[in-house]
């Protein structure tokens, strides 16, 4: 058992080397004077330091309640080897649970009265074949992301960082993928606290305003409104006119 001289949390293991809760060097018999883990890093490129376990639920715990403070480190990060690796876990642990929750759950005989909840919950999203391609079906969807937001990014002229930071920040914002561990709900809330965390990243990374940030991720969604809204209105001119055409005759 080690007692941290900073914050005085008790450490079961003996060998640890850092704090679990505030990052200070810890001593022991078998080890000279260590220097703290880096304070303005992400938890996750400490891993040596952590520990794979901790290093991940600290990055997960930083990202999803402390978004801002969390991106801001991240736009002095370089490492996005490790960014990357951290979206294939979180990735394939959110496909995971999607997986279970569609095949367990869903297809209880409490929901088989419900079809469209299971359809909006993401029921059949998922087969065991796509789940062993998942890897590189998320690869493909980091990178993807990363060139369209990056591009929009540059037409916004925001005071931008290079693409590298981009596809940092899209690896990081996979966090939300954890949120399918709640059943039904969490493939609702997953994609709408995305928007939460990818608009805090675009504002720390690439020092725009929020509002900015959030018109570039719901682009898509105002454009498809806007050209309904536009072919509804064409629907109902034609229709009235028409309608006025045939009373003419």
């Amino acid at each position: 058992m080690t007692t941290c001289p900073k914050c005085g949390a008790t450490i079961p293991s003996g060998d640890a080397r850092f704090c679990l809760i505030c990052g200070q060097a810890l001593l022991n018999s078998n080890q000279d004077t260590i220097k703290p883990a880096p304070k303005n890093t992400v938890p996750w490129e400490s891993v040596q330091a952590l520990g794979v376990g901790p290093a991940l639920l600290r990055t997960l715990r930083e990202c999803l309640l402390e978004p801002y403070s969390f991106f801001a480190r991240t736009a002095v990060s370089r490492n996005a080897g490790m960014a990357f690796v951290y979206a294939l876990i979180l990735g394939s642990i959110g496909s995971v649970l999607s997986f279970i929750w569609t095949y367990f759950f869903l297809g209880s005989e409490a929901f088989s009265s419900l079809p469209w909840l299971a359809k909006l919950a993401g029921g059949n999203k998922y087969s065991a074949a796509t789940l062993i391609l998942m890897p590189i079906i998320i690869a493909a969807k980091e990178l993807f992301l990363t060139l369209y937001f990056h591009t929009l990014i540059f037409l916004s002229r925001a005071r931008r960082r290079d693409i590298k930071s981009t596809f940092i920040a899209i690896c990081y914002a996979e966090s939300t993928a954890i949120l399918n561990l709640v059943p039904v709900a969490g493939s609702l809330l997953s994609p709408v606290f995305s928007v939460f965390i990818l608009a805090a990243a675009f504002t720390k990374i690439h020092r725009m305003s929020t509002l900015k940030a959030l018109v570039i991720i719901l682009l898509p969604l105002v454009v498809l409104i806007f050209l309904c809204i536009i072919a509804l209105a064409g629907a109902i001119g034609a229709g009235v006119f028409v309608n006025g055409f045939l009373k003419g005759f």
